[in-house]
């Protein structure tokens, strides 16, 4: 029999991982969390080129944190042998100003990274000599975040940062005499500083006047109202920040005449003492605003209902005192509102106050709740969680964990989160409610857990996708590799116990 010439065997292709091509490599690292692509990095030179591409890099920060004065460079030896290129330094020593042995290490670590270093963080006090030096060893730098030395003159001009567009101080520097920051940082698009017990604005205004027409991004702490806002001009500004007494008894005039020049203003962090008047100007000049953080102790009624005229408020951050009397004389719900920030402090909240709430913000699906000081977190978690129960995401902050969340009363209730963050308060793995629909779990502090427990845990969460767990003593790898056998769809990540 004659066989058709037309027709040709089928061989399906067979294709080695190693044929992919690096893009391809590159989406797949990036479903990888850090510990886990540091594990692929090792399998052969190609992976480690991908795994920690440029790209990528600029994602990771290398931190000289030392809390012991006699601090060696051991690390910086590890470093020089590695091919990663970092991007971005964080520098820490435990006392106000760094010590030798610490500048030592900097300055090689500096030397060595060169031009591709593009951000230095510095958390302690900077001296003139040190930063000179710094900036000529990173001519490159995108972001400088510095605390410089209050008791120091200059009297030597700095390098020229030609393309530094991220600039925030620590300290006092905009009145600083002889630091020309004009001709420093000629392309600056991002300014954060402070001011504190400061009189004589005129040097920071002539600063402040220079930058204007070309900052895209503004944080100012002051702790008076001396500074004089109706002089200040930022025609492009998208996000502001503004803390401490700056607001504090503004005339109208001032008020209008400095947020009416934001028309491209689309995030707003208002942590001072917002008035009605303040808001209300805020909601009638700045329509394109997404993200709002106010302080709403001496809100009224009319102030937080005019939030209502801004027609692309997604995120609302709420600082301060909730009142049943601002939150009853809202006239009508605000729709927009998606996001919610909340911060409670050491006073109780009722559950009518959280109730109200519900009714002013209806359509809030995504809850940050962070507890500052607060003597019992599990009773008002409970009734926030019954007052959104159609939650897809709850994240818990509690700035001391002496309290456990209480399963019966506050995480049951939890029926539609699809997204679950816990941080600062220790929870038992009975606490985790049984979900069907559960699809990404942090939990920080997790009590009396062991390889069993977290298997357990898991097997009542069937569409859980992203595990992480951290200060968990009794959960081993051996117990990760259970739930990754198991569940292979589930990313579990283990951070480092101590």
């Amino acid at each position: 029999m004659e066989q058709d010439s037309s027709i040709e065997e089928f061989q399906p292709l067979q294709q080695h991982i190693n044929h992919f091509p690096n893009e391809v490599l590159d989406h797949i690292f990036a479903f990888l969390a850090l510990p886990d692509r540091k594990s692929v990095s090792l399998v052969c030179h190609r992976w480690n080129k991908v795994a920690f591409a440029p790209h990528y890099m600029r994602k990771i920060e290398l931190r000289l944190i030392s809390c012991d004065p006699a601090f060696d460079g051991g690390r910086f030896e590890a470093l020089k042998q590695t091919e990663r290129i970092y991007r971005n330094i964080l520098a820490f020593h435990v006392h106000s100003l760094i010590s030798p042995d610490l500048m030592k290490l900097l300055f090689e670590v500096l030397s060595f990274l060169g031009g591709n270093l593009e951000s230095f963080y510095c958390l302690n006090h900077v001296g003139k000599r040190e930063l000179r030096q710094i900036l000529q060893l990173a001519p490159n730098l995108k972001q400088l975040i510095a605390r410089v030395q209050e008791d120091e003159t200059y009297t030597e001009p700095m390098p020229v940062m030609e393309h530094l567009v991220d600039f925030a101080a620590l300290s006092q520097v905009l009145h600083k005499k002889g630091l020309e920051i004009e001709s420093m940082f000629p392309k600056l698009s991002k300014m954060s500083t402070h001011f504190v017990k400061c009189t004589d604005y005129s040097r920071a205004v002539e600063a402040f006047q220079h930058f204007g027409p070309q900052l895209q991004s503004l944080e100012i702490s002051a702790d008076n109202n001396l500074l004089p806002l109706d002089q200040l001009r930022f025609p492009q500004l998208e996000a502001i920040h503004m803390s401490g007494k700056m607001c504090l008894s503004i005339d109208n005039y001032t008020l209008k005449s400095f947020f009416g020049q934001f028309n491209n203003l689309s995030e707003a962090f208002i942590d001072c003492a917002v008035q009605d008047n303040i808001l209300e100007v805020i909601t009638k000049t700045c329509s394109k605003l997404r993200v709002l953080h106010i302080a709403v102790d001496s809100l009224r009624g009319p102030g937080f209902a005019s939030l209502g005229q801004l027609p692309n408020l997604k995120t609302l951050s709420i600082g301060g005192l909730l009142r049943q009397d601002m939150l009853k004389e809202c006239p009508k719900p605000i729709t927009t509102v998606l996001n919610l920030d909340i911060r409670i402090y050491k006073q109780t909240t009722s559950t009518e106050d959280f109730f109200l709430l519900q009714k002013v913000l209806p359509n809030i699906r995504d809850i940050r709740v962070h507890y500052v000081d607060c003597a019992n977190p599990n009773m008002t978690l409970s009734k926030l969680i019954r007052s959104f129960p159609k939650l897809k995401r709850l994240e818990i902050q509690v700035q001391c964990r002496s309290q456990k969340v209480q399963r019966a009363r506050a995480l049951k209730a939890l029926a539609s989160v699809e997204e679950l963050i816990i941080n600062g308060i220790d929870v038992a793995i009975n606490d985790i409610p049984e979900s069907s629909q559960l699809k990404r779990l942090y939990i920080f502090y997790l009590n009396s857990s062991n390889d069993d427990g977290i298997l357990r845990l898991v097997r009542r969460l069937p569409a859980l996708r992203f595990l992480e767990l951290g200060w968990c003593r009794g959960i081993t790898e051996h117990g990760v590799h259970q739930i990754r056998r198991e569940f292979p769809q589930c990313v579990v990540h283990l951070m480092a116990n101590r």
